[in-house]
């Protein structure tokens, strides 16, 4: 499968970025995720640690229709630094093969009014 490149809206850090919905396809069809375990990791740079992890495993990636490989991330409060983070998004099968399918960028600009 080929992968596909997703880059985020810009977002400023300590806003909230809106629900994203996904539908992983094979180019032509969609493909059944029943079963997966999704995961998505944000870092500044290649080689460092990730700052952020969504996942199925903690509800912030949600399997809406599994069958038409329908996902979504949900809505998140953006508690990064300025800077542009590159990510992917790696699905874990039933049986254990792991593959990447998505990757991309979020740029996040720097928050001027903070609400404390």
């Amino acid at each position: 499968m080929i992968q596909g490149v997703y880059n985020f809206p810009k977002t400023v850090s300590g806003d909230t970025l809106n629900e994203i919905e996904f539908t992983l396809t094979d180019g032509v069809e969609p493909i059944d995720i029943t079963g997966y375990v999704i995961k998505c990791n944000f870092m500044p740079a290649p080689d460092m640690t990730p700052l952020l992890l969504l996942s199925t495993e903690d509800s912030s990636i949600e399997i809406t229709d599994p069958e038409n490989g329908v996902f979504k991330i949900n809505k998140f409060i953006v508690s990064l630094l300025q800077a542009v983070y590159i990510y992917d998004m790696e699905f874990e099968l039933p049986n254990g093969d792991v593959y990447t399918y998505i990757k991309g960028e979020l740029e996040v600009l720097t928050e001027i009014t903070k609400n404390d």
